[in-house]
């Protein structure tokens, strides 16, 4: 098996692209913080506490968590929680392998006006993709994030797990 050094020569990537990048970063951000809210409150810890152990717990292991304690707490009281909650889960997957894909992946100029995206894995059978994508998509990526970020804050308030703040932030 030969050794390779693959350089590759940094491209300008064109300003509505970052942004969008950016808002997907962004977005998936506030999901996690989402995530470890859900976590203090169904462990009924304040954010100081809940800021000594959630950061050092991976995504997937929060969704673990939240799911078997939604299970402990609401599946005699609430059972359509369970379901409501897979069906997030399975969005959640989705919009987080989309950000790990824009974020992760390596981005040259495309042939067209679009940059394209390099996406390697290497879980079990490596496989790579190259695609081209527009600003609008990947915005669109960004938005998903959001709706996904909301209705899974909306099911805990419905729970009564977490609360608005006066300012109606959750």
């Amino acid at each position: 098996m030969a050794k390779v050094l693959v350089t590759v020569a940094p491209e300008v990537m064109p300003d509505d692209h970052l942004k969008a990048i950016g808002m997907i970063t962004y977005k998936h951000a506030t999901l996690d913080y989402a995530m470890e809210n859900v976590i203090w409150g169904l462990l009924g810890l304040d954010i100081l506490d809940g800021r000594c152990l959630t950061p050092h717990i991976a995504a997937r292991v929060r969704m673990d968590i939240i799911k078997s304690l939604v299970h402990q707490h609401f599946s005699q009281t609430t059972p359509e929680a369970i379901t409501k909650l897979a069906a997030i889960s399975s969005r959640m997957d989705a919009v987080t392998k989309s950000r790990n894909d824009s974020v992760h992946g390596l981005w040259v100029k495309g042939n067209g006006s679009n940059p394209m995206r390099i996406v390697s894995k290497a879980r079990g059978k490596p496989v790579a993709y190259i695609e081209a994508l527009d600003s609008k998509t990947l915005m669109a990526e960004a938005v998903e994030i959001e709706q996904v970020t909301n209705d899974f804050l909306a099911l805990f308030l419905d729970l009564g797990v977490i609360t608005l703040d006066q300012n109606g932030d959750r």
